[in-house]
C-alpha cells in the first residue's frame, strides 16, 4: 500500500469492480461439497490504494440484508435440481451463504446457479452459473490436472473482465484450482 502508488492499467479503470455473486466451490470429495456465495451489493468501487479499498469495504454495511438462492444438478442447466430456500445475507454474515452438497455421485460432473436479489426478492445481479468434478471413488486412480494461483495486485488488471491468464486456465480444463 504505497503512500504514492503507481497509475493503475487501464484495464483496472475500465473494469467494473464488483462484479456480482462471488461463488466458490470447495471441499469437494467424492460425495460431497461446499457452496460458498457472496451476494455484495450492487455498487461499482474504484481505489488505488489499499486504504482507499478499506473505506469503501466498510460502507458496504450499510446496505439491506440481500437473500441468495441455489440449485445444482447433472444438467448443464441445473435443471434437474431444486431451488434451495431463499438465506438471508447481511452484515453478520460478509453477505454470504453456504450450502454443503451430500449425496453426490463420485467422479461426475455438477452444474450449479446461484441467485442473489434484495429484500423484496428483485434479482440484484445476474445469476452465476459454474460446475465442479467430485473427486473420484477413494479406490480409483486417475490422472490431476490444477492450476495455481498467487497474489495478484487488482490495480494490474491485463483485463477489464479480470486477468488473461485466467482464460488460458479455463482452456487447460484443470480438475481444480488452488488459490
Amino acid at each position: 500500500d504505497p503512500e504514492t502508488p503507481t497509475p493503475p492499467t487501464k484495464a483496472y479503470r475500465e473494469a467494473v469492480r464488483t462484479k456480482g455473486i462471488g461463488v466458490k466451490v470447495g471441499e469437494i470429495g467424492p460425495t460431497g461439497a461446499i457452496l460458498w456465495a457472496r451476494v455484495p451489493p450492487a455498487d461499482e468501487v474504484h481505489f488505488l490504494r489499499k486504504r482507499d479499498f478499506v473505506a469503501w469495504f466498510k460502507s458496504l454495511f450499510v446496505e439491506a440484508d440481500l437473500q441468495v438462492r441455489m440449485k445444482y444438478g447433472l444438467l448443464a442447466d441445473a435443471s434437474d435440481g431444486a431451488w434451495s430456500g431463499w438465506s438471508g445475507v447481511g452484515e453478520q454474515s460478509d453477505f454470504t451463504a453456504h450450502w454443503p452438497l451430500g449425496d453426490l455421485r463420485p467422479g461426475r460432473e455438477y452444474f450449479y446457479q446461484v441467485e442473489g436479489s434484495d429484500e423484496g426478492l428483485r434479482s440484484v445481479h445476474e445469476p452465476r452459473t459454474g460446475r465442479f468434478r467430485t473427486a473420484p471413488k477413494p479406490s480409483a486412480s486417475q490422472t490431476v490436472s490444477f492450476t495455481v494461483v498467487g497474489c495478484q495486485r487488482y490495480d494490474r488488471l491485463d483485463d477489464p473482465n479480470g486477468y488473461a491468464i485466467y482464460k488460458s486456465m479455463e482452456r487447460l480444463n484443470p480438475d481444480f484450482t488452488v488459490l
